[in-house]
């Protein structure tokens, strides 16, 4: 007389999430200044900010559970 009991179980679950944000400010200053036709001044300024953020978050489980049950009774007589 034989028995055996399997019993599996798995489970699996992953989550992800991704964020990405990007913030860019760009200013520019132009002067131009001319006296008597001879003279030119000329100034320029550029100011440019960027500010990238990226988060990523992954999480993932995974569970497995196997159970197995072996039975052997031996009757002799």
């Amino acid at each position: 007389m034989f028995n055996t009991i399997h019993f599996d179980k798995n489970i699996s679950s992953s989550i992800s999430i991704s964020n990405s944000n990007s913030i860019g400010i760009s200013n520019s200053i132009s002067i131009s200044i001319s006296i008597s036709n001879s003279i030119s001044i000329s100034i320029s300024i550029s100011i440019s900010i960027s500010i990238s953020i990226s988060i990523s978050i992954s999480i993932s489980i995974s569970i497995s559970i196997s159970i197995s049950i072996s039975i052997s009774i031996i009757l002799i007589k």
